[in-house]
């Protein structure tokens, strides 16, 4: 089984796009456009601007049956479960739009890819 990884770098595909996955049985691992950088973690403001962020993504592809995971973004340095503000708005705002698996960045715990 082989799955695509949407880059996290800020970029989604274009309707067009999902939907010939979604005829083909293409996979995709649809991450949020994040990486490691330096963003303010713990503002109030900015935290309140990602999840609007994440949760529109979700509204607009989450009709998508190729969408097979969401996942927090392009080499973030957290992992799954780890308390931290960022990760935690993602993963909130994510599966309260969508019961799709989150996963914080990998199956491998302290890689920072998504697979």
């Amino acid at each position: 089984m082989n799955t695509f990884r949407l880059w996290g770098g800020g970029v989604t595909l274009s309707e067009e796009m999902y939907e010939l996955a979604d005829a083909r049985g293409i996979m995709l691992s649809h991450e949020f456009p994040l990486s490691y950088s330096p963003y303010p973690f713990t503002e109030p403001v900015f935290l309140a601007k990602l999840d609007q962020t994440i949760r529109s993504i979700v509204k607009q592809y989450r009709n998508h049956p190729c969408i097979v995971e969401w996942s927090g973004g392009n080499e973030m340095q957290r992992v799954q479960g780890q308390q931290h503000p960022v990760l935690l708005t993602i993963e909130q705002a994510a599966l309260a739009e969508d019961d799709r698996m989150f996963r914080a960045t990998c199956a491998m715990q302290g890689s920072r890819h998504s697979p």
